[in-house]
């Protein structure tokens, strides 16, 4: 997209680090924190603005780049959640619906609107899908656009939260950032510069030639920029899992630790020929890293040592030259599936996603076929429908402009969901008629 606005000085990166700005220049606005932004570029003096970072999780501007760390560290959190998205844009089709004088919805076709849809099908499906994403897993949006000389769009798409953020200039029409900077990785040595390009809200119609974008999502209470996403109350669960995990695989990839005390008879050293002080301790080091290794990894479970003994001819007792004895180390054994058990089971509805419709069963928690199905119209009738408001607000904005919206006659956008039937009524479980 060419961006028709002038460009934003350097002054901070996307982990938070301020550079150049001036000495004790970082305000907080409640848990919001505010970064100066000096402009260039012939912009206006009358435009002082600065950056508000993402900062409502513990003062953090990397937010949006350590969620999804720490989200995709999790076994089952990305499958819930791209089951929420594909629950948001069902077939990912865009629908237009109106209803009739006796309140009944009815899905409309119009020919000038079809061949739009057919002529950016894939960039419209990318656009859908990113912003839904988005809006899962931040509970925010953020879409760009490009205008031409009579405001129309004609170039749309996701901008990626890691690299945007909001100016703190606020409309007092909208009670929205009248600007927001885009992070433009302007050298050609694979580094992100520290440079802000500048792009003007979207107002009530699109611009004529502009680089325009558009902030939605939910809303909440106290936060004037951004919204916080609900399932930010897990995050000490989610932390937590994902350090059980990793101790249990940092215990399994550097052997059994703590786990055998070795013992080696001093008749060990002279039967390999070793009687200096110096000669003992480097077999005792050699032996020690063989047995370790021996032990070590995943694949070493169930494996048999041999070692000698040395007889005593009166006693006619048996002692052997190696001998390793186990240590009752509960920790790195049933404690770990203990641990994770007492965090698991509840990730789905932490989400906002019932845990059968996200595929997760237990023993004793198996739900009928009957009762899936309630729960599967409950998630579409309830929950979907504002989910998808918030996610077209954008596409909306895009119908305005070319016209679409003051020239057909239909009241909803949206997409088409299968409608679940059962078996008995057709084979397939999906109503026919659906497609």
């Amino acid at each position: 997209m060419k961006n028709q606005n002038n460009t934003a000085g350097v002054f901070v990166s996307i982990g938070g680090k301020v550079m150049n700005a001036l000495p004790g220049s970082v305000g907080v606005l409640g848990d919001i924190q505010v970064f100066p932004l000096t402009l260039e570029g012939g912009v206006g003096d009358d435009v002082k603005d600065s950056l508000v970072s993402w900062n409502f999780n513990s003062g953090d501007n990397a937010f949006p780049t350590k969620a999804v760390e720490l989200l995709y560290s999790d076994k089952d959190v990305p499958a819930v959640l791209e089951t929420i998205v594909n629950f948001i844009i069902g077939n990912n089709d865009l629908a237009f619906f109106r209803y009739d004088n006796m309140g009944e919805k009815e899905r409309v076709f119009y020919p000038e609107i079809e061949a739009w849809k057919r002529a950016n099908r894939l960039k419209v499906q990318r656009f859908v899908r990113a912003l839904a994403t988005q809006y899962v897993y931040f509970d925010n949006i953020f879409a760009q656009f490009a205008t031409d000389a009579q405001g129309r769009v004609t170039d749309f798409g996701a901008i990626d939260p890691a690299y945007f953020r909001l100016g703190s200039s606020i409309d007092e029409a909208t009670g929205k950032s009248k600007y927001g900077y885009i992070n433009k990785n302007l050298g050609m040595s694979g580094h992100l510069s520290f440079r802000w390009e500048r792009m003007g809200a979207w107002g009530v119609s699109g611009q004529p030639n502009s680089n325009l974008f558009y902030h939605s999502g939910g809303y909440t209470p106290t936060q004037l920029y951004y919204s916080v996403p609900s399932w930010v109350g897990g995050i000490d669960n989610l932390t937590l899992r994902k350090k059980i995990m990793q101790l249990y695989n940092s215990t399994l990839d550097n052997g059994f630790n703590i786990k055998f005390i070795i013992e080696i008879h001093p008749a060990y050293y002279s039967n390999i020929g070793a009687t200096t002080k110096e000669q003992k301790d480097a077999a005792k080091s050699e032996l020690s890293q063989k047995i370790e290794d021996f032990f070590k990894g995943t694949t070493a479970g169930g494996r048999s040592i041999l070692v000698d003994k040395l007889v005593d001819n009166i006693t006619r007792s048996y002692e052997g030259l190696i001998s390793i004895k186990p240590v009752d180390n509960q920790l790195s054994d049933t404690q770990f599936a203990e641990l994770l058990k007492q965090t698991d089971g509840n990730t789905p509805v932490n989400f906002g996603l019932d845990a059968t419709l996200a595929g997760f069963t237990k023993q004793g928690m198996g739900a009928s076929g009957s009762d899936t199905l309630y729960k599967y119209l409950f998630h579409t009738a309830v929950k979907v429908p504002s989910q998808r408001m918030a996610v077209l607000e954008p596409v909306w904005l895009i119908l305005e402009s070319l016209g679409f919206v003051a020239k057909y006659d239909f009241t909803e956008i949206g997409f088409v969901d299968a409608k679940i039937v059962r078996q008995s009524d057709s084979h397939t479980g999906i109503d026919s008629s659906v497609v």
